[in-house]
C-alpha cells in the first residue's frame, strides 16, 4: 500500500486511477489468499490434534 500512496502523492498530470485500481486489486487476493492459508492450516491443525487424542 506504500507504493499506491507514492502513485497518488506524485501523480503530476497524469491519471494514477488504473495503477491504484491494480494495487488495490493485489492486496486484495494476497489479502484472500492469507486467509485461505490460515483457514486450512486451522483445520490441518484441528485433525492432527484430533489423530494425537485418539491414539
Amino acid at each position: 500500500m506504500g507504493g499506491e500512496a507514492f502513485i497518488i502523492l506524485n501523480a503530476n498530470g497524469d491519471d494514477p486511477a488504473g495503477a491504484v485500481a491494480m494495487g488495490i486489486y493485489v492486496s486484495l487476493a494476497f489479502a484472500g489468499i492469507a486467509i485461505a492459508a490460515a483457514f486450512f492450516e486451522w483445520r490441518l491443525q484441528d485433525a492432527v490434534d484430533h489423530k494425537k487424542a485418539t491414539k
